[in-house]
């Protein structure tokens, strides 16, 4: 990838170890590991795109939250991920490093289009007050 990039891996699971372990074994200077965060709208700041590479995970705040900041998001294609994003685009098989590679090369050379594919979508779940006060009315 020719593209500049630095990785930030937030939270805590299992597989943090092993992801430290390779990490150090491959000499990364540009991986960093946040841990757990209670407030991660507060740190998106410079974040080019969000990946949610869950397996089990339902619908993520990490990826509610990275929609409401127009951050681009790759998903998981998990029944729930889906449902959400709704587009083969944003979401890759959980179980394929070759597609989740390709996926993200192909949108860092297009920011472009994923933050329009994915303003799309976070359009779907943004809440209105004076549009939904006027939809009551006229119900």
């Amino acid at each position: 990838l020719s593209i500049p990039c630095a990785l930030v891996v937030v939270g805590d699971g299992p597989g943090r170890a092993e992801l430290e372990r390779m990490k150090s074994e491959l000499g990364l200077t540009n991986a960093h590991f946040t841990g757990w965060m209670k407030e991660l709208s507060t740190k998106l700041n410079g974040i080019n795109l969000t990946v949610h590479p869950s397996r089990r995970e339902g619908i993520s705040n990490s990826v509610l939250e990275s929609l409401a900041a127009n951050i681009p998001v790759l998903a998981s294609d998990t029944p729930e991920m889906r449902e959400l994003m709704s587009s083969d685009e944003l979401l890759f098989a959980p179980n394929s490093a070759v597609e989740l590679s390709n996926k993200i090369k192909a949108a860092l050379q297009d920011a472009t289009k994923m933050r329009q594919l994915c303003f799309q979508r976070s359009l779907t779940y943004r809440f209105d007050w004076e549009s939904r006060i006027v939809q009551i009315i006229v119900d």
